[in-house]
C-alpha cells in the first residue's frame, strides 16, 4: 500500500497522526525543490529521520555534550569496525558502560525532534508513503544506522513536542522583531527641552559634556556644552552599539561608569584624545537606555553622584511637565 499527495494540500503532522493512528509501518519520504526529508515508522513509531541538512555524527553529538571523552570515542569506534556483524556504536558505548541506554534514546530522540522541526516547516512538495514490513528486531536499511531508535518514539508525543517548539521559536522572533522596531524609534520624550535641561544640569559640574540619543544599535550626537568646535560635528557623531566600548557597556548594564574610559574612534577623533576621565551615565526612558550622557572635568567623586541625582531630576521635571 502506497499514500501520496502534496503539502499544499496536507500538513505533515496532520498525515503523520493518520500514520500512528493506524499502527502502519513503511518509511514516508518528502521530496521538495531544495532537498528532502525521511521518516521510518514501525507500528505508527517512529525509529528513524533524516533531510538532506547536514548532521553531526553520533559521536560527535556526544563528545559536544561531554558524555563521552574522546579516547572512548575511539576505543569504541575501533570495537564497532571490529565487531563481524553490524553494530551501532550506542550499543557499543554502552557495552562498554561508557552510557546507558536511556542517554542513547534521548540523543536519538533530540535528533527526530530537529528533523521533525524542519519537515513541520516545509509548505511546497509532495510526500509519498509506503506500506512494508519492518522486523521489530534486526537493523533496518537506512543511511546512518547510528540514528536508529531500537524501540521507537511516540509519533503523537513527537508531533506535539515539535509543534510546540515551532510555536516558541514563532513567538521569540515576534518578540526580537518587536524589540528591534521599539530599538529603531527613537522616544518622543527625547525633546529640545530635555535636551537643554540635561545639558545645563551637567555644565554646573563638568568642564564639558556630551548627550547621545539611541536609535537602533547606534547612538548619535544631539546635544554638547563646552566641547571644541562641538557645532560642527556633534550633530554627525555615530557611535555604533556593536562595537566594545564604554558606551555600549552603560546601555548593556544600565549602570554608569566613573573613572578614565578609552574613546571610540568616532569620538576621539574630534576630541583629539584617546582616553578622558569621565562620567558616563545611561539616561533611562520607558525603562530602557534612551540617552547617554558623556560629562568630563568633574573634579571628585562626590560630584559624580551629585550629577547623577541632578540629570535624573531633569528627567523627572521634564516628564512630569508633560504629563
Amino acid at each position: 500500500m502506497s499514500l501520496s499527495g502534496r503539502l499544499e494540500d496536507i500538513t505533515l503532522p496532520h498525515f503523520l497522526q493518520v500514520i500512528a493512528s493506524h499502527r502502519l509501518s513503511g518509511k514516508l519520504s518528502v521530496r521538495l525543490a531544495e532537498g528532502f526529508g525521511l521518516l521510518v515508522l514501525r507500528h505508527g513509531q517512529v525509529i528513524y529521520g533524516a533531510t538532506h541538512s547536514a548532521r553531526e555524527a553520533f559521536g560527535s553529538i556526544l563528545l559536544m555534550r561531554r558524555l563521552i571523552d574522546r579516547s572512548t570515542l575511539e576505543e569504541a569506534l575501533v570495537r564497532q569496525s571490529q565487531s563481524p556483524e553490524e553494530i551501532r556504536l550506542g550499543t557499543v558505548l554502552v557495552e562498554m558502560a561508557a552510557i546507558d541506554e536511556e542517554t542513547v534514546r534521548s540523543v536519538l530522540r533530540e535528533q527526530i525532534e530537529k528533523v521533525l522541526e524542519e519537515m513541520f516547516g516545509w509548505r511546497r512538495g509532495v510526500f509519498k508513503f509506503e506500506s512494508m514490513d519492518i522486523p521489530a528486531r534486526g537493523e533496518v536499511a537506512v543511511d546512518v544506522v547510528d540514528f536508529l531508535v531500537r524501540e521507537g518514539l511516540p509519533t503523537d508525543e513527537l508531533v506535539d513536542q515539535a509543534l510546540a517548539r515551532i510555536d516558541e521559536m514563532k513567538d521569540q522572533a515576534h518578540r526580537a522583531t518587536l524589540g528591534k522596531i521599539l530599538e529603531d524609534t527613537p522616544p518622543p520624550e527625547v525633546t529640545g527641552e530635555l535636551v537643554s535641561r540635561l545639558l545645563v544640569a551637567g555644565r554646573e559640574l563638568c568642564d564639558s559634556v556630551l548627550l547621545l540619543e539611541r536609535a537602533g544599535r547606534e547612538l548619535r550626537g544631539v546635544g554638547h556644552s563646552g566641547l571644541p568646535n562641538g557645532d560642527l560635528w556633534v550633530r554627525d557623531l555615530r557611535i555604533s552599539l556593536d562595537e566594545l566600548s564604554v558606551f555600549a557597556r552603560v546601555v548593556a548594564d544600565g549602570r554608569p561608569e566613573r573613572g578614565e574610559v578609552g574613546l571610540p574612534r568616532d569620538l576621539a577623533g574630534p576630541l583629539g584624545e584617546e582616553r578622558l576621565d569621565a562620567l558616563v551615565v545611561p539616561l533611562m526612558l520607558r525603562s530602557r537606555p534612551a540617552l547617554v550622557f558623556l560629562g568630563y572635568g568633574l573634579a571628585t567623586t562626590d560630584d559624580a553622584e551629585t550629577l547623577s541625582e541632578a540629570l535624573s531630576a531633569a528627567l523627572d521635571s521634564t516628564a512630569h511637565a508633560g504629563s
